[in-house]
């Protein structure tokens, strides 16, 4: 982990990564897994790597989203397994060193956008942070645990996702867009679909993301927003 970069952070997704968060996150949301929930989470891990821009910024080129098998998937929260995330990163060190572990994705499944967009405040969420596509609570808690068994064993998080997906309320042409400067919305078959991005960085003894609605991150997927003049 690093001292957060005050000139930014560029998150970057390839193709290839995000179609594997779309049809995960559209079979987990769509193809009802037992009697007790119609759609669940998923979660999986990134992988890519890291370099710093002409402008400072540092830039995170996710190249691949791997689902995690063993994650125990429910209706309101995904339960993943570090085991799972070290075996990966130590693989993919020794046979794809290219390819660094980067962090985790996981999806936030909703009946409605309406639903999305006016998400239960929870306690300690900002004023206007009540959106189905930001990290909940208990997402920003997690990152202590896991940079705990990060740390333990060599590997860096720098990244984390949230894919938020809800069938349309109408079928009505929506462009793809940026939402916030670090999140982009779609429309996927007949559903919307949100990726927002985080960064984590080191903050005196603690780990920490940078926030909901952060201006430092910027968000760059070409194969839905096409070339961006500001990322260059």
């Amino acid at each position: 982990m690093a001292p957060r970069n005050s000139v930014g952070y560029v998150v970057r997704l390839s193709e290839p990564a995000l179609i594997g968060m779309i049809l995960n996150g559209l079979e987990a949301y769509s193809v009802m897994h037992d009697r007790r929930a119609r759609f669940v989470e998923t979660y999986g891990c990134l992988f890519g790597y890291q370099a710093t821009m002409l402008d400072e910024r540092t830039l995170y080129q996710v190249e691949m989203a791997n689902i995690d098998t063993s994650a125990k998937r429910k209706a309101d929260g995904v339960k993943y397994y570090p085991e799972a995330m070290i075996l990966k990163a130590e693989t993919m060190h020794c046979y794809w060193p290219h390819l660094e572990y980067l962090g985790d994705f996981h999806t936030h499944p909703y009946e409605s956008c309406s639903r999305v967009r006016s998400a239960p405040r929870e306690a300690g969420d900002g004023s206007g942070d009540s959106k189905g596509y930001f990290f909940s609570v208990e997402d920003k808690k997690s990152l202590r645990h896991l940079t705990k068994q990060c740390r333990e064993n060599n590997i860096r998080y720098r990244v984390g996702l949230a894919v938020a997906i809800a069938a349309l309320d109408d079928l009505k042409r929506k462009e793809p867009a940026h939402i916030h400067s670090n999140c982009i919305a779609f429309n996927i078959k007949r559903h919307r679909m949100w990726i927002t991005a985080y960064c984590a960085y080191e903050n005196g003894h603690s780990w920490q993301y940078t926030e909901n609605r952060d201006n430092t991150v910027f968000l760059e997927c070409q194969s839905v927003l096409g070339s961006i003049e500001s990322f260059f």
